[in-house]
This record gives C-alpha cells, structure tokens and sequence, in this order.
C-alpha cells in the first residue's frame, strides 16, 4: 500500500469512528429474545472458516465442553452449542478464546449471548467482558467492551443477555485475529452461549500476519475428558514431520501446539550428551551437535518469517541456544546467531516471502545439554501477491458477509 492510499484509508476509519460514537452508545445491554442462538452464517461462525487457536480450559465434569460452540457448527457434550469454561478459579477470573477469520475483515457489530444460571443467580455470570482486534496477529486494540448490568443480588440483570455493538472503537477495518475476555462472577466458569459478527472482507493492510495456526499439528485437540483433558492449540497444517531425539518420551509435536509431553508438556528439549557450538559463524561445522525439527503441511504456505520461542533453565545457560538456521524445501532462508537468548525471537527472511510445504529448523547448543523449544509459529505473507490481488479485487472478496436479520 502506497502513502497516499494508507493515509486516505486512516482517515475515512476516523471520520467513521467519530461519527458512530456519536449516533449510538455502545455497547448495549437487553434480554436475549427467542432465536437469539444457533445463526450459523456470520463471519464469526466455525462454518464460515473461523478458526479458534486458543482458550482457557473448559468445562469438562459430564463430558467437555468446546471453545468453538460459541461460533456454532460445534455441539458440545455439556450443553449442546454452548461454550462454559471450566469451575474453579475464584471470581474476578478473566477467561479468553482466541480466534482467526479464514481472511481479512472490516468488523461492523457484535453479538455476544451470554447466559447465567437463572434469575438472581450468579452463578455462570460475567462481570465485564471485552473483545480485541489485529490486523497482523500481533498488535491488538480493544473494539468492544463494558461492565455488565447486575441486579441487586449482584448477578447480571438481563436473562438471557444480548450485548449489541455497533459502535465499534480501536481497530476494525482489515483484522482477523481476535480475543474475547470475560470476567467471571462466582468459582464456576461463564456461560458464552454465542458470539455472531457482521461485516465484510478486507483486503489486508499489514505487511505480514502472525498466524499460530498454520505450524500447529493437524490432530490437536482443543478439547478433552477427565484427566485427559487437552490444553493443545487449535489443529493446524503439519500432517508428518520428525525431529531429533528428545529427552524421555517427548514429543516434538509440543512445539507446535500440542500439549502432550510428558517431560515438559507445551514445549521440545532436545536430548542431552551433544557437543557444543564452537563459537564461529559457519554452522555446523567441526563437530558442533545440530538439532533439527521437520515437518511438511497439508497444503503450501507462503512465510514471510517465522517466530520462534527457546528458553534455557533460568539464568544458568544450560539449554541456551547459539545459531539457528531455517530451510524451505531443503533451501537456508534464515541463518542466524542467537547467542543464548531465551524469549520469543521473530524473524523476516531477508529475501521475501517463499512458499513451500516441507520446511526444517536447525539449532546448534551452548552446553551439552539440550535446547528447549517452546514454540514455532509462521509469519505468513498477509498482502497477496499482484496477480491474488486483482483476482480478489475483480470477484466474490469483497462480497459483504453479513448474517440475516432477526
């Protein structure tokens, strides 16, 4: 996007902002009315594409429930198309699912259904709810937000709730990431019986996307019973891949997305006895151990980078990390010294985007022992090439996608 076009662009969504805070007060807080579940076709809905990455655990006492029934398309076992997160956790407690839309969207209102356990009960009830938009993944501003209507027994005064906003504030024009917090009343988790949106398709803004999804493997599960119950990330892309050895029987699956592991559940350590890096610049070279991390996707992506969590034990350097080198389709797209540090590092590949499905990451060791992956995520390329472009500028893309009035 050239100057101009970003500017006149960052104008017309101000001029917009402003004159919707002015015509309407948002958000608004009324009784749910009969229909107000089971719309299927807005861009929120898991049968639209939307795609959750995350939440925080749900309930699962008779069964488990699912983070995307509050999208429809999804039943879970505990209430049929109702999301509840989990009991336990003492009020105030904030819990959030995280979200992506299949593309790029101008965000113009909400629906949130909410319901607790009764009139006069608290019990499944929220205090306060808010909802977070990004362009790239990365960068979030509120869009919606407020403190529930309690009555006097301070549960929420409306059964059902409908929260409605069309005075939407922050950033809506070109988003697709999104996080819904709610904060709950009592020890048992809120009740989110749907959550719809209206709007239409973007074309993206932001140079890159920060997708969490596309390096996930294919069979995590968001849900799960019992003791089993799974904290994965949404599935995602990889159908194969392998790794070298780890400790015990971790899984290199744990550090992408998944859950598993029974050493450190949620991230790969590779297996100790290896040599070190021996302080050069060249890779690999006399002797130095090199792990790797492989996997191939169900479909090609094109990554612009990638962001990559490592993490040694605490201040002790032992494994810390020293180079890290990136390969698509067995080709070095990212060769760099890492030099110990421990936190998220992204990188952009320095010759562009590159589209492939096998991929490969590659680390060197500062000690013997070795390194602890956390996380890989893919830095997609969000602007379409020229050609994708104009084929979405000329067709269906910027069709508005609107759900049907009650």
């Amino acid at each position: 996007m050239n100057k101009h076009h970003f500017l006149v662009s960052s104008i017309v969504t101000l001029c917009a902002l402003g004159i919707g805070a002015a015509l309407h007060a948002a958000p608004v807080f009324t009784t749910d009315g009969p229909g107000g579940e089971g719309i299927t076709t807005d861009i929120f809905d898991i049968l639209q594409g939307n795609q959750v990455i995350f939440s925080t655990p749900q309930h699962n006492g008779a069964g488990e429930s699912d983070p995307r029934s509050a999208f429809g398309g999804i039943s879970g076992f505990v209430e049929t198309n109702h999301s509840l997160f989990s009991d336990g956790p003492g009020a105030g407690t904030v819990d959030f699912i995280e979200w992506q839309t299949p593309g790029w969207i101008n965000l113009s209102s909400i629906d949130l259904h909410l319901q607790q356990d009764g009139a006069g009960n608290a019990v499944r009830g929220a205090s306060s709810y808010a909802l977070f938009a990004s362009q790239d993944g990365v960068n979030f501003s509120a869009v919606s937000s407020g403190t529930i209507p309690s009555d006097v027994n301070g549960a929420n005064a409306n059964i059902p709730l409908l929260i409605h906003d069309d005075a939407l504030t922050g950033t809506t024009n070109a988003v697709r990431a999104f996080r819904l917090e709610v904060t709950r009343l009592t020890n048992q988790g809120v009740r989110v019986l749907e959550l719809d949106a209206s709007g239409s398709a973007a074309v993206p803004v932001a140079a890159t996307y920060l997708d969490r999804l596309a390096f996930n493997y294919a069979l995590n599960t968001l849900t799960g019973r019992g003791a089993a119950q799974s904290d994965d990330q949404g599935p995602g892309l990889i159908t194969a891949g392998g790794a070298s050895p780890g400790i015990g029987s971790d899984s290199p699956i744990d550090a992408v997305g998944n859950n598993n592991g029974a050493i450190e559940p949620e991230d790969y350590i590779f297996a100790d006895g290896g040599a070190v890096d021996n302080g050069n610049a060249v890779f690999g070279d006399e002797g130095e151990a090199v792990d790797f991390i492989e996997w191939h996707t169900s479909s090609p992506v094109r990554l612009a980078g990638f962001k990559l969590g490592l993490s040694g034990d605490g201040t002790d350097p032992n494994r810390d990390t020293e180079m890290v080198r990136f390969l698509i389709e067995g080709v070095e797209v990212d060769l760099f010294d890492n030099n110990g540090f421990d936190g998220d590092v992204s990188r952009l590949f320095a010759g562009g985007a590159v589209t492939g499905d096998d991929f490969r990451i590659e680390f060197t060791r500062t000690t013997q022992s070795g390194g602890r992956i956390f996380e890989i995520d893919a830095i997609v390329a969000a602007v379409p090439e020229p050609s994708a472009l104009v084929a979405l500028l000329s067709g269906a893309g910027l069709l508005a996608l609107r759900r049907p009035r009650r």
